[in-house]
Order: structure tokens, then sequence, then C-alpha cells
């Protein structure tokens, strides 16, 4: 499930991706779409998700829970997160700076 979760949230941020899911998780970061930790963990989940699929086996319950924590927070990274700063006001008007 954590797999078909990571397949549609990659669908949903990079529609031109193509090909099979490796393919489309290494052209949504090099979209800069994802970071690079999240790109190894992309990979992870879909290494196992096949494992799932082909030859089911026992997941170490730390890794499960691993593979579903980093899901939420791929999830709310690429949805939450955006719509948060999205909605979030401002109090004013001006460009945010930065002078250290």
């Amino acid at each position: 499930m954590l797999r078909k979760t990571l397949e549609l949230t990659i669908k949903t941020i990079n529609p031109q991706a193509t090909g099979l899911l490796a393919s489309k998780i290494k052209q949504t970061f090099k979209a800069n779409l994802i970071t690079p930790a999240m790109y190894e963990w992309a990979q992870t989940i879909k290494l196992f998700g096949n494992e799932a699929i082909h030859d089911p086996v026992d997941i170490p319950e730390n890794i499960a829970a691993d593979i579903l924590a980093f899901t939420e927070v791929l999830l709310l990274y690429v949805f939450t997160l955006p719509e948060m700063i999205k909605l979030r006001p401002r109090k004013s008007n001006a460009p945010y700076t930065h002078n250290p």
C-alpha cells in the first residue's frame, strides 16, 4: 500500500514522468521536486514494494515503521507544507529578505 501511495504521489507532482516507477522517481528528483534524501527513501519503498508483490516476505517491524514514517513525511513535504505556506497570511506586502 505504501508503494502505491508513492506511485500516486509521484504521478501527482510530476505527471510528465514516464516509464516504470524507478524511472519516474529519478525524473522527479532531477526536476527538483523531491530532495536527495527523499529520492533514496523512495527507491527503498519501491524495492520493498516490489519484493512484497513478487516474493511475499515478512518485513521486519522496524523497517516497516521507517517506511511508513518516510511516506508520511513525503506527503507532508509534497502536499501539506506548500498548502500551509500558501494559506498563511503575510503581515506585510514587503518581500522577504535575509540580512545576516
